[in-house]
């Protein structure tokens, strides 16, 4: 495999392709082969730009899905998507749901789940309502 190998993905309700060049590791060569196509087939562009600001802010974000498989792809799909920069913080791909606790942690964070705990919901309402 080369610097030069260039990888083509449809964007929802984009009529152009994406390209991009695919690195020579091999582990992320599988995390874009597998977790960036999931990804770029579930969200749309402006949310995509929005995950990509806010992980470049190195705010936290969650994922929620009850399919497992996407939801770890989405998570995971999160490493390539900063490439050349490299994410700091924690990386939790499946969260169980009695670590939920965690995603109150004041640290910038990656974490899919299953289900938000009614706490994190409320919390959420009510910074949305402040603004």
């Amino acid at each position: 495999t080369t610097e030069s190998d260039v990888t083509s993905v449809r964007l929802p309700g984009e009529a152009n392709n994406f390209s991009c060049c695919l690195p020579n590791h091999e582990e992320e060569r599988l995390l874009i082969d597998w977790c960036i196509p999931t990804l770029l087939s579930i969200v749309p562009l402006d949310r995509l730009l929005l995950l990509l600001t806010a992980l470049l802010l190195e705010t936290q974000i969650v994922f929620v899905s009850s399919n497992k498989g996407v939801l770890t792809a989405a998570t995971m799909a999160t490493i390539p998507l900063l490439r050349p920069l490299v994410w700091q913080g924690p990386l939790i791909p499946l969260l169980p749901s009695s670590l939920n606790e965690c995603l109150h942690a004041p640290v910038p964070g990656v974490a899919g789940t299953s289900r938000l705990p009614q706490s994190f919901v409320d919390d959420a309402a009510q910074y949305d309502s402040s603004l």
